[in-house]
């Protein structure tokens, strides 16, 4: 993991997150929270998402694109790409169409397309594990998925109805979460029967649909509040969600190379 860091790309992907955490710093200090530099914040973490969807259609490449792990890399690719797209479109928004909170817009049609891509990537990780699939494991994820989801809907997100939102504005609260925890059941589930090379792709992974989901929670309870502005809590959540699946890969693809090698 260490030797990741040392990794030119990683190196300078490290620098540009630094330099959006300190630009957070300085939107957070502003009390004015309507400035340009507000609505570009998302552009900024976007292309940290744009580029590791990029870097995910490469990596299908090197891997082979009939491969399963090259093909699961160009749907992982492509939902990254997906969700940057949206927050381009959502900076759109705020700048030329002057709405400080395209909620919802266009942007919501990319950023849920991220789900069914990334859904069908981890299906075909899943495929590759298959093998080390036990009756024991079967039983622990019959009570541990219901559980993990039942928690994430009553405790953390306590899904309701506001009358002071539109119908798809309630729907959207309501699928993002759904659509984030279901899919870090559908991580834990693969880093359970994952072993070996992969135990700890499959952990950062796990770790950025974590935080992915936790993210979008931040931007539901804040939306709903009206207290939500660009380049708040729940922004910067996302950009370190952004950064985590760019580790994500290149560690992905450093264990492959160990392999082949």
């Amino acid at each position: 993991m260490k030797l990741l860091f040392r990794k030119p790309i990683v190196i300078f992907f490290s620098l540009y997150f630094f330099a959006i955490l300190c630009w957070d710093v300085l939107l957070f200090l502003n009390p004015d929270k309507t400035t340009l530099s507000n609505y570009l914040f998302n552009a900024g973490y976007g292309l940290i998402y744009f580029f590791t969807g990029i870097l995910g259609i490469v990596y299908a490449k090197q891997l082979g694109f009939k491969s399963i792990f090259g093909k699961a890399f160009i749907f992982l690719g492509g939902g990254l790409i997906s969700y940057a797209i949206a927050q381009f479109i959502w900076v759109f928004y705020n700048i030329f169409l002057v709405t400080e909170v395209p909620f919802t817009s266009i942007a919501d049609v990319f950023f849920l397309l991220f789900f069914p891509l990334v859904f069908f990537a981890f299906i075909l990780f899943f495929n590759i594990f298959k093998q080390s699939i036990t009756k024991r494991i079967i039983v622990q994820f019959m009570f541990l998925v219901p559980i993990v989801f039942i928690f994430c809907i009553t405790i953390l997100f306590k899904f309701e109805i506001f009358s002071n939102l539109s119908f798809w504005q309630n729907v959207l609260n309501n699928i993002y979460p759904i659509g984030d925890t279901l899919l870090l059941c559908f991580i834990l589930m693969i880093l359970r029967i994952s072993g070996g090379y992969f135990r700890s792709t499959m952990s950062l992974f796990a770790l950025a649909g974590l935080v992915q989901l936790v993210s979008d929670f931040i931007f539901t309870y804040r939306d709903i509040n009206k207290i939500y502005w660009n380049g708040d809590i729940a922004d910067l959540s996302f950009a370190v969600t952004s950064f985590l699946f760019l580790l994500s890969f290149v560690y992905f693809m450093e264990k492959m190379v160990d392999i082949k090698s």
